[in-house]
């Protein structure tokens, strides 16, 4: 298996690095959390914020217990929500009204499912895909603009993000199989392991000892009178991150 994107749960590193560049002042998180990877990203979490001085208050609840979850948040500087879109929606219409210094969640990044925040979804952060039209130089394969027009060329509509995310597959598998001259799994895996390169969606590098991504980052989204804009990484950005959000 070659590891092409970042795994979801790291997207909240993306959101307290972000922070931590814009914000010294900013000490506590909590984490509120749901579903299978739950202790995954609260691991994940609290490694991120040691890193950047953070201290993490975490809390796991059982899925459709979202609102007597929220309730029960203690107040901090960040607030961090990674649940299903119905749990989160839930969440947000009690956590949305108290003055955090940043706020993020997983689902957020959809523009029909925070319709119905209204105000309360401005300045709100979360984890994005892919941006269509970046022009950020790569060194494997086009441009993210690049392939948005010759794929809208070739079938008439824009690509999406799974078709971005295939494009980029293959240029990796390729790359490998050219680096090491065969097909054969053990021999594509160490090659992809020693690749280190730039494509359409970021950067790409496997940790050569577990073979994870550590390369990709998440992008951070945050909704500015609207819209949502691509604030982290500093490269990526399409705005200036707006803050503290109250």
């Amino acid at each position: 298996m070659v590891n092409i994107a970042a795994a979801t749960s790291t997207w909240p590193r993306g959101v307290l690095s972000l922070v931590r560049a814009n914000d010294r002042r900013a000490r506590k998180v909590v984490l509120l959390a749901s579903g299978d990877n739950a202790v995954e990203i609260i691991s994940l979490t609290r490694a991120a914020a040691a890193a950047q001085a953070f201290e993490v208050t975490s809390h796991v609840f059982p899925p459709g217990r979202a609102t007597l979850a929220a309730s029960r948040l203690p107040p901090c500087d960040i607030l961090i929500v990674h649940a299903a879109p119905d749990d989160e929606l839930a969440a947000a219409n009690i956590l949305l009204r108290r003055p955090w210094r940043a706020a993020a969640f997983s689902t957020a990044v959809s523009a029909q499912a925070t319709a119905s925040l209204g105000d309360l979804r401005e300045r709100l952060l979360a984890p994005g895909s892919w941006l269509p039209e970046s022009t950020r130089a790569t060194s494997t394969g086009p441009t993210a603009r690049e392939f948005t027009a010759d794929y809208t060329e070739l079938h008439g509509v824009a690509p999406t993000e799974t078709a971005a995310w295939a494009y980029v597959s293959g240029l990796i598998l390729g790359r490998a199989i050219r680096f090491c001259g065969g097909i054969q799994d053990t021999s594509v895996l160490a090659a992809a392991r020693g690749i280190d390169t730039t494509t359409l969606l970021g950067r790409f590098r496997l940790d050569e000892a577990t073979g994870l991504q550590v390369g990709h980052q998440i992008p951070i989204v945050q909704w500015q009178d609207g819209i949502s804009h691509t604030v982290w990484p500093r490269d990526a950005a399409r705005a200036t991150f707006a803050h503290p959000r109250l």
